[in-house]
């Protein structure tokens, strides 16, 4: 089976409150007493979308299902059914049935779609991706609605973009701490162009990757107090935000996740696992033979021939 998706609907649950010193009148929500207000979503996992090879469908397996999972030994073309602008039901797409024949993973007949368009403009590394992103928003003709935002993780600080109806997921699949909204636009240019800006000018990383150990070891107050004093002087060099909401996407079971280990996908391949979760770009399994928790990354697995269903 080919992994298309982990699919999860984030839900709000919670506002908490953080200390804040001397900015909270920079931040929505901040008020005396210098806290600010967090809202706080759980990742409402659902299981993995899965395609069968050959077919152009997809069904969903949810969790306490188990199976095997394998390093892929083919990629296949990202392209599938729904709208770019608008969020779609996962559940009701058609994919692409054939194999990648491009970096950015298209196959011949997509390789010059829209949907290849968005894609070579937002994952595209550097000024490379402007052109895709002009071309994108002359097809889209203003349709499309887009987010530049800001998360933060032990201190380092990251800049990225994407659709706005994207941003609560695109946030649960990433790790942080922390995360606020600094920009909309209909242009999917002008996000992509202040991202980079932020990049390279403002110090502001466009990854952070840390190991699972490292995700869960996250200091709230001080992360908020770094993003939020970063962004004012952000601002106070002329650059144009809007600072938004402060964020934070929980884990739906933060106690199990402290029992998980990390694991290549190469040290579970002749096991058979449960499916459990999926926090910050890591799908949790359950191994009954060792009676313990393993945690893979998700992109090892997406898009390619990875997952066998036993039951």
């Amino acid at each position: 089976m080919i992994l298309r998706l982990v699919y999860f609907e984030p839900r709000l649950e919670s506002t908490s409150e953080v200390k804040v010193f001397s900015l909270q009148s920079f931040v929505p929500g901040g008020g005396p007493g210098g806290r600010v207000l967090i809202d706080r979503y759980r990742t409402g996992f659902k299981g993995l979308l899965l395609q069968p090879v050959g077919a152009d469908s997809v069904f969903l397996v949810g969790p306490g299902t188990k199976v095997r999972i394998k390093e892929p030994s083919q990629r296949f073309c990202l392209w599938h059914t729904g709208d770019i602008a608008e969020k779609d039901d996962p559940l009701s797409r058609k994919y692409c049935v054939e194999t990648v024949v491009t970096p950015q993973g298209f196959c011949p007949k997509h390789r010059n779609t829209l949907r290849a368009l968005y894609t070579l403009c937002f994952t595209l590394g550097g000024t490379g991706s402007l052109e895709y992103c002009r071309q994108l928003d002359k097809a889209l003709a203003g349709e499309g609605r887009y987010s530049v935002y800001a998360t933060v993780l032990h201190g380092k600080v990251k800049v990225g973009s994407t659709r706005s109806w994207r941003y609560i997921e695109r946030l649960a699949e990433q790790p942080h701490s922390v995360s606020t909204v600094i920009a909309e636009t209909t242009s999917s240019y002008e996000a992509r162009s202040l991202e980079l800006r932020l990049g390279r000018t403002g110090g502001l990383t466009e990854h952070l990757r840390f190991e699972l150990r490292k995700v869960l070891e996250e200091d709230l107050a001080r992360d908020v107090n770094v993003l939020v004093n970063k962004l004012r002087k952000l601002s106070q060099q002329g650059l144009a935000l809007e600072v938004g909401k402060l964020v934070k996407v929980d884990a739906d079971d933060p106690a199990l996740l402290r029992a998980v280990s990390e694991r290549k996908v190469s040290e579970l391949s002749d096991k058979t696992l449960e499916l459990v979760s999926y926090y910050s770009g890591y799908i949790v399994f359950y191994d009954p033979a060792e009676s313990a928790y393993a945690a893979v990354r998700a992109n090892q697995l997406l898009h390619g021939d990875s997952v066998v269903v036993l039951s």
